[in-house]
């Protein structure tokens, strides 16, 4: 069974997989590459992490729902995409921007729950 981290780690290899080939369908746009180089940095620092991080707590909670695979997916197709990860911090950005969004939307579906 996969762990709410290595489910990660394959959303994230699997979007630099469909970047990589945007890339070379429009070698002119250096946005896929860009995207390729922020998710790689993404993916080490995710790594590293251990397995009981606050991330993977609150990702876990928003699986919950059937919606976050696509608000994650979003995410992730667009990091670096428009130069909001520097290579300096782009792993731990994502870090705390995709916690940030997981505990977003889980505040969301249990608002739209109770009402």
């Amino acid at each position: 069974m996969y762990t709410t981290k290595d489910l990660l780690l394959m959303s994230i290899d699997g979007t630099i997989t469909f970047r990589a080939i945007n890339a070379a369908a429009y070698p002119g746009d250096a946005r896929n590459l860009a995207c390729c180089a922020a998710l790689e940095g993404a993916a080490e620092i995710v790594m590293s992490l251990p397995e009981g991080h606050a991330l993977f707590d609150k990702l876990a909670k928003a699986h919950e729902a059937d919606s976050w695979i696509e608000h994650e997916s979003r995410f992730l197709s667009r990091w670096g995409f428009y130069n909001q990860a520097s290579p300096a911090d782009s792993g731990f950005r994502f870090v705390a921007e995709l916690g940030k969004l997981a505990d977003e939307f889980f505040e969301c579906v249990v608002m739209d729950a109770e009402n």
